[in-house]
């Protein structure tokens, strides 16, 4: 081994320098900017090209950006943002090892250097965890082509003085396509009975925004008002097809129907989402003592059924800053302000629901083991399309409603050099959507099939505190120091879970992972430990009055296991 002279019998290999090599990135921009006095413009491209540290991990990756600002006239202005990036890149497809290249840096760290990398016979070196040079040089790889473009039109138009109105509108556009080769590698044991296989997978997102404002902003000596309304629209679409054959004759085949039509297997979706947004805010202050605001909008979704569709989501504001005042400044304190907050809002949240939970779907399988056809004109039975109990739907729900309640202060002392800012407060979540009441197993819908409701409540309560001090030393020398603790806890105050199980059917989720009234989010459980069983009579008469089937069986119990109460 130590001097080399039997390469293949005895050798030493060092299987990173097999591996690896000289990566070299490179990158390039060019951008244009200019204008006159009412046009002015940018445009910008680059090019990033580089190769990995591993053979077929190379990535390109282009970008192009345009934005167009234009004063038509005195009261009209347009501006147009677009841009565009295509980024390819690769790996080496490591599906014996996990389906990741870091795998394959997993394997080269560990695999022995006491196998050749080839015998004399330019075989690969035999190893049954698999040969990563094997896998590097076969070339099978993961491939991505990501595209995306993004573009928005926006004008802006001054009707008088203070009050303006905005128009804009955005397009997204995402093209993502995955390709995955999986080859044969006859000389390589992980991989001997491996057929070729091929994967291929584009996915297209759309995004289209509308949004309209009004903005009203003046000010009449101290008092100051803002006043703005909206309208917002947008929707999302997305497409995904997949599809995949395997036992290609030749590994350099590379159309999908040259593989086996019988391994042949293919999904795909579309899915959308839409929502309409109405929207105002008033905001009004005195010479910067006294500060107030309301708010107030209106949304629907297109989560939830017709009739259920829009929620109505109020807040306001008020702060009072005392160190504003005249009386207050006579005091000659070192306050700079003594802002007192306090705040109430209500958000909606539809997260909690799924695209389609109010539309019934009867899921289709073919050639269905539980469903047969008798034979008619054909001399045997053949299996036929099942369509399966569809899930129940929910065609109650709605919005979540989060309230939020808030009390703060904000002081600045010392000429603004510290700053103390304090808040307590209260986030009830209600109306949570979480799943309806049990059903009887003989309605044939699993127990996660049950619809869903607006029946949980959550409870946040909390407080923060930031210091903060900032400082300019006359030579010039800044620095600053500060801290921020905080505390809070939530707690569940109402859910679907009558016997108050730690882990249960009611979430559709995994063990251990139920919710019940009164539980603190975060909160840890575990089983006591008492003793080790000493003899088989004790294990046998515990059981008689203790259940400990959680574990494992009562036949699988015995002395010097572990003692649960």
């Amino acid at each position: 081994f130590e001097d080399g002279s039997d390469p293949y019998g005895h050798p030493n290999t060092d299987w990173n320098d097999e591996a690896y090599r000289t990566g070299l990135l490179h990158k390039h921009n060019v951008s244009i900017t200019g204008g006159a006095e009412n046009v002015k413009y940018m445009a910008s491209a680059g090019y990033l090209g580089q190769t990995g540290i591993l053979p077929n991990s190379d990535r390109k990756q282009f970008n192009g950006r345009t934005n167009l600002d234009m004063q038509l006239t005195k009261k009209l202005a347009v501006r147009m943002n677009m841009s565009f990036i295509k980024n390819d890149f690769s790996d080496p497809n490591a599906s014996y090892y996990g389906g990741s290249s870091d795998q394959i840096i997993r394997q080269l760290n560990i695999i022995s250097p006491m196998i050749p990398v080839k015998d004399k016979d330019g075989k690969y070196g035999q190893t049954n965890d698999g040969n990563p040079i094997a896998w590097l040089d076969s070339g099978q790889t993961v491939d991505n082509c990501n595209q995306n473009f993004t573009g928005a039109l926006s004008v802006d138009y001054d009707i008088i003085d203070g009050l303006k109105a905005t128009v804009t509108g955005a397009y997204v556009n995402e093209d993502q396509r995955h390709t995955e080769r999986v080859l044969s590698i006859p000389d390589d044991p992980a991989s001997a009975s491996r057929t070729t296989s091929l994967v291929e997978r584009f996915v297209n997102w759309k995004r289209y925004n509308f949004d309209a404002l009004l903005n009203y902003s003046k000010n009449f000596g101290q008092h100051g008002l803002k006043v703005m309304v909206g309208y917002h629209a947008e929707k999302y679409e997305v497409s995904k097809n997949q599809m995949q054959r395997n036992n290609f004759p030749s590994n350099s085949l590379n159309d999908m129907d040259a593989g086996g039509a019988s391994t042949q297997t293919n999904d795909g979706l579309s899915r959308e989402l839409a929502m309409l947004s109405y929207f105002g805010r008033i905001n009004y202050d005195f010479a910067g003592k006294y500060l107030l605001e309301a708010n107030f909008r209106a949304d629907a979704s297109s989560r939830f059924a017709p009739g259920h569709r829009w929620g109505f989501f109020p807040s306001f504001s008020a702060g009072y800053d005392m160190a504003r005042t005249d009386y207050f400044k006579g005091w000659n304190l070192p306050f700079s302000q003594l802002k007192l907050r306090v705040s109430y809002g209500r958000l909606g949240n539809q997260n909690g629901a799924g695209l389609y939970d109010y539309l019934g779907f009867m899921n289709l399988v073919p050639d269905s083991p539980d469903s047969w056809l008798l034979p008619g004109v054909s001399d045997t039975p053949s299996k036929g399309v099942l369509a399966r109990t569809p899930k129940m739907i929910s065609p109650y729900i709605t919005w979540e409603k989060v309230d939020n309640a808030n009390l703060g202060i904000d002081l600045m002392l010392f000429r603004n050099r510290l700053s103390v800012t304090a808040d307590i407060y209260q986030r009830t979540t209600r109306d949570m959507i979480g799943p309806a009441e049990a059903i009887p197993s003989i309605s044939g819908i699993n127990t996660e099939d049950r619809s869903k409701i607006n029946n949980a409540t959550l409870r946040n309560r909390g407080w923060e505190l930031s210091v903060n001090w900032q400082d300019r030393l006359k030579c010039g020398f800044s620095y600053g120091i500060g801290f921020n603790i905080s505390d809070y806890k939530a707690v569940v105050t109402k859910y679907n879970n009558p016997e108050g199980l730690l882990y249960n059917n009611h979430t559709g989720l995994a063990r251990n992972k139920g919710y019940y009234e009164g539980m603190d989010i975060g909160e840890i459980w575990g089983f006591q430990a008492d003793d080790l069983f000493r003899t088989n009579r004790e294990v046998d008469e515990y059981l008689k009055t203790v259940d400990l089937s959680f574990f494992k069986p009562g036949d699988k119990w015995q002395r010097g296991d572990v003692k649960y109460i």
